[in-house]
């Protein structure tokens, strides 16, 4: 694997704010505070059981995986987690030790890494990140390393007008500068999947919050896919 030069977690580039208290996100201890903060258990229990149940022994690939907080969401997965920050990196391999394999990596850098097939690949609020040629290359990629019958689950911050005031003003506060309306997910995912179901919702947190989750299946490979 090519040598990766290290990228903040918080980095203008990639389609995130900076400014104010959002620059101390960049740091693992701040981030997993929040998490905790603002986290329903009860929801994402719910949301687990619904979007992320793979068999033992499958394999799971998380992109944008931060500190590693969903690999305890599977049991005995084979877990990879891709991730820019080695700051978060290096507490994900302290929360987690033999438990996955974590790799430095971007988004952009998947379709050159070597990578076995996955059952499940998730994409946890990394979309609305990107900008459309970027996260048009993360879906692509993503199709090309599913396994056959996997999946793809995106969940991302949405601005869908029917969505609660309340949950639609919490999503202004996101530090993701590309959050887009549900069917614009949508539409980009099916240029990589032929099977593409949007499900919007006022969120997994505490407070309401405008979430989209696609469950992306049957990859378009090669020519099938749409540019």
């Amino acid at each position: 694997m090519p040598e990766r030069r290290r990228i903040d977690a918080i980095d203008t580039s990639d389609g995130t704010r900076t400014g104010g208290a959002w620059w101390l996100l960049r740091f693992a201890a701040p981030y997993d505070m929040l998490q905790r903060a603002i986290s329903d258990p009860r929801r994402e229990e719910e949301f687990r059981r619904r979007f992320l149940s793979v068999p033992d022994g499958a394999s799971v690939l998380d992109i944008g995986c931060g500190t590693g907080r969903w690999r305890d969401a599977f049991g005995d997965v084979r877990y990879y987690g891709i991730e820019p920050s080695r700051e978060y990196l290096e507490q994900a391999r302290a929360d987690h030790g033999s438990r996955g394999t974590f790799i430095e990596a971007r988004a952009g850098d998947l379709p050159s890494l070597d990578l076995p097939r996955f059952d499940l690949v998730l994409c946890a609020g990394l979309l609305h990140h990107l900008d459309d040629r970027e996260m048009g290359v993360l879906l692509s990629a993503a199709a090309r390393v599913m396994a056959p019958g996997g999946r793809l689950v995106a969940v991302e911050t949405c601005s869908d007008p029917a969505l609660p005031l309340i949950a639609r003003l919490a999503g202004r506060l996101d530090r993701g500068r590309f959050v887009r309306a549900s069917a614009e997910y949508r539409s980009a995912a099916l240029r990589s999947f032929r099977t593409v179901d949007a499900h919007v919702s006022s969120g997994r947190t505490r407070i309401p919050f405008p979430l989209v989750t696609l469950e992306c299946r049957d990859p378009l490979v090669g020519a099938e896919a749409r540019a």
